[in-house]
């Protein structure tokens, strides 16, 4: 049996399309992994004792007594834990960067405000429990009485963001026309599993409507869920606990130990639009770098984690 420092544990919601990306790339990387299960609302309270306020938004993977917060950080650790550098961001080309970019920054707000509330009702209670379903929808009800502030349209009519939607769903259906994926014919590399993060939602939602006049789309998603397992292994959230107790988290490079703030307790804001409504994290500045920072963080009297989040965040919020 593996030790329990080397298993992949993704903490996830039902529904949860950053969830489903995670989930395709631990598959076709093969990786050793192991799901669970977090409440579709907060509080989530093993997920919190795990990374305090980053519980909010998920997935979160957890190795040992590691855990990896944001899309972006978690797809690059799979990249290093499975040797597969198609999944880390920075070995890619300018263009696939650009383009990863370009989905998270922009497509990410256009084709999450598209949706209509009638697509989210209707599409969370058919595909997944009514229980779940109506925790996510109280959430997010909750979360716009706590934030009645909080807007994604940055300036933008709702049709504006449906037609750049439109737009990038006609733009991959011209770029799978050549070829089996995003970028190449072989495989596929972090730019599918972005992109797939969102179309994955919007099929689940509303069977992609916007994507009627498209004859590629819906091809290309049935080969990247062909990478889903239907062997997937559920653990308990507290074997997940547990299984943190009984590590150690990894001793920091040497080339993070370099900052100031080194051993100070330190509260770190979420700098992505869905930051706003996501309280700091605190913990005691155990490395940082320019990509990252690294917070320990006591779950018990006597146990820790070490919590590792990027600097530059993405949107997700499961």
């Amino acid at each position: 049996m593996m030790p329990s420092n080397k298993i992949l544990i993704l903490h996830r919601t039902l529904g949860s399309p950053y969830s489903q990306k995670i989930m395709a790339m631990l598959d076709y990387s093969q990786a050793n992994w192991m799901s669970v299960i977090a409440p579709k609302g907060v509080p989530r309270p093993i997920q919190e004792k795990l990374a305090n306020n980053y519980s909010r938004r998920i997935p979160i993977l957890q190795i040992g007594a590691d855990i990896y917060c944001d899309t972006d950080l978690i797809s690059k650790q799979i990249a290093i834990e499975t040797n597969n550098n198609y999944l880390d961001r920075t070995c890619l080309k300018q263009e696939e960067r650009e383009f990863i970019d370009y989905c998270e920054n922009e497509i990410f707000i256009s084709m999450l405000v598209s949706l209509s509330p009638i697509d989210f009702i209707i599409g969370y209670f058919r595909s997944i429990p009514p229980k779940e379903a109506f925790e996510f929808l109280k959430d997010r009800i909750k979360i716009k009485k706590k934030h009645p502030e909080f807007n994604l349209n940055q300036g933008k009519s709702k049709e504006a963001h449906i037609q750049a939607s439109i737009e990038f769903i006609h733009k991959m259906d011209n770029m799978l026309s050549k070829r089996k994926f995003l970028f190449n014919d072989l495989q596929p590399t972090l730019s599918d599993f972005t992109a797939y993060n969102h179309i994955w939602y919007h099929y689940q939602l509303n069977k992609l409507k916007l994507a009627k006049d498209t004859r590629h789309i819906i091809p290309w998603l049935e080969r990247i869920d062909s990478f889903n397992s239907s062997n997937l292994k559920e653990l308990k959230p507290e074997t997940a606990l547990e299984i943190a107790e009984s590590n150690s988290p990894l001793k920091i490079p040497e080339s993070m130990n370099n900052s100031s703030r080194i051993g100070k307790k330190i509260s770190f804001s979420i700098n992505d639009k869905v930051g706003e409504i996501t309280s700091p994290i605190h913990g005691v500045l155990a490395g940082e770098d320019n990509y990252k920072i690294i917070l320990k963080h006591h779950i018990n009297s006597s146990n820790f984690v070490h919590i590792h989040i990027p600097k530059q965040c993405y949107g997700a919020c499961g």
